[in-house]
């Protein structure tokens, strides 16, 4: 059996490379080239573009003499024209389309809507997603389901091939490197159709890559590209369904990580930028390559690494089921590191908005706890001590180290009736709950203290360190409602100390050079 694949896979490198050589030939005679552009295409000479229909002939052949010879051969699990057919016509109707746009342009609606009738008609064929089946069994929505999941299936990894597109060589070597992994899953699992095609279709792929490869003698074109991502769509539904239904839907998604990421970040940051789902920019990851600087030839090899890591886990998910959960964090992993290395503005700015959300709910917690303060003061009774602990429960969080007071009465108060509140080393009176180291520099917030008649009768200072990092508040509500509150209480306290306690310190501020005033 070895022997069997191995020739039809061989075959099929001969005879893609053969007609590949003999299209290039035609289209360069015929001028059926892409002329040179140095926009966001990156090649700088004409080049044939209609390689698709070298691809496919040389695919179609392999195929069909693989199939006839299985047949002749009489081998167990022979398929049958009707099976192939099921796949090649509506194959061709891709390559048509392709073609289509490659000569005359067309629009993305009218892709979408052929490229849909392909994936209807494989369907019917009986390649498609089946096995939704076993959830619906007797249900009028099993095959709705599964129609849609291969519509929306072939839709995406059609057109993730004709993204990625972009670099000589990258989208018939990914092609490759999916094709042999398919190949394999499905000898595992004993699918001689699909290993049969996935054989020619990867022979097919490495015979065009020979003069695709840069510096590029002819391009795939989007005949090629969506020839390509339209069989491999088509052959991977075989890929692990053997496996279990989880496995099944992630084996091929793994093994079509690299174009599926791309156009998932091409479609997220088009929807983030408001620009048109459907057109064409720089900004794809070979484009990100290039613009640092990596070589043409080099950002392709990167590439190839990073679409045969994620066929390695693939393969690894299908030999154990084990692995899931390490290769769902392996993948995660690499693609956050990947498209923080790329430096996508979009996500930059996602980032940053995600920050600014989280920046908003630490406002929202502490604009909360600071209107509980509010409650906590208008039901406080005017006692220094029940006042301070207020502030502290309050400002400690926000990363205050204390406050600093200054009155403004006409005669000195007692600082000894103001505990907790104390003079501090510089002079002042102050609460604080955190020492202020010197090294650092501070910062201090100013709140006028106004009586609820209107009276200013002083100032209170919030200390802060500078290195504390940023407040998240609304400073509205910090030097309106919270500062009235504050200021009602103080005024309330200071009004309810004993009528002798200002001449007493008074009488001892002629005593003692030593005596404090509170106006600060």
């Amino acid at each position: 059996m070895a022997l069997f694949y191995i020739s039809v896979f061989f075959g099929s490198v001969l005879l893609s490379a053969i007609l590949t050589r003999v299209v290039r030939d035609i289209a360069v005679r015929r001028r059926l080239v892409d002329p040179a552009n140095l926009g966001r295409h990156l090649h700088v000479r004409s080049v044939p573009r209609i390689g698709g229909i070298a691809l496919f002939l040389g695919f179609t052949a392999a195929a069909v003499i693989g199939v006839a010879a299985s047949r002749h051969a009489g081998r167990q699990g022979a398929i049958s024209a009707h099976m192939l057919l099921s796949i090649l016509l509506p194959a061709l109707l891709v390559l048509l389309l392709g073609l289509c746009d490659d000569l005359i342009s067309l629009g993305p609606y009218w892709k979408l809507g052929i490229e849909t009738l392909a994936a209807i008609w494989l369907y019917i064929g009986g390649l498609g997603i089946h096995f939704v089946g076993s959830y619906f069994v007797g249900s009028k929505l099993r095959i709705p389901i599964g129609l849609f999941a291969t519509i929306f299936w072939v839709l995406l990894i059609t057109n993730a091939f004709n993204l990625i597109d972009g670099l000589d060589g990258l989208a018939c070597g990914s092609a490759f490197i999916a094709a042999i992994v398919v190949c394999l899953t499905s000898l595992w699992g004993h699918a001689p159709f699909t290993s049969l095609l996935a054989t020619a279709l990867a022979g097919a792929a490495l015979g065009f890559l020979r003069y695709n490869f840069h510096p590029a003698t002819i391009f795939l074109g989007d005949s090629g590209s969506l020839l390509l991502g339209f069989l491999l769509s088509g052959l991977s539904f075989a890929v692990g369904s053997n496996a279990g239904v989880s496995v099944a839907v992630a084996v091929p998604i793994v093994c079509l990580g690299l174009p599926i990421l791309d156009v998932s970040l091409s479609v997220f940051r088009r929807f983030l930028g408001s620009k048109p789902l459907f057109g064409g920019d720089d900004e794809h990851i070979h484009h990100k390559l290039i613009k640092r600087g990596v070589s043409h030839r080099d950002a392709v090899l990167i590439l190839y690494g990073v679409a045969a890591g994620f066929s390695v886990v693939g393969l690894m998910l299908v030999r154990g089921k084990w692995m899931f959960g390490f290769a769902v964090a392996a993948i995660g992993l690499g693609v956050w590191r990947g498209v923080r290395e790329l430096k996508y503005l979009e996500f930059s700015e996602l980032a940053a908005v995600a920050r600014r959300i989280r920046q908003r709910r630490l406002v929202i917690a502490n604009d909360v706890n600071l209107r509980r303060a509010i409650e906590s003061i208008d039901k406080a009774s005017p006692d220094f001590t029940e006042i301070c602990e207020i502030l502290r429960s309050t400002l400690e969080p926000l990363n205050f180290s204390g406050v600093a007071f200054s009155f403004t009465e006409p005669d000195p108060i007692d600082p000894g009736l103001l505990f907790p509140i104390r003079i501090d080393a510089s002079g002042r009176l102050a609460v604080m709950w955190r020492e202020i180291h010197s090294s650092s520099p501070d910062w201090e917030l100013r709140l006028q203290l106004v009586s609820h008649s209107g009276k200013h009768f002083g100032d209170s200072v919030l200390l802060r360190e500078g290195t504390a990092g940023p407040l998240w508040l609304d400073m509205n509500l910090l030097s309106g409602e919270f500062r009235a509150s504050v200021s009602e209480i103080l005024d309330q306290a200071i009004r309810a100390l004993p009528s002798d306690s200002r001449t007493h310190a008074h009488s001892k501020s002629h005593a003692s050079s030593g005596a404090i005033r509170t106006t600060a």
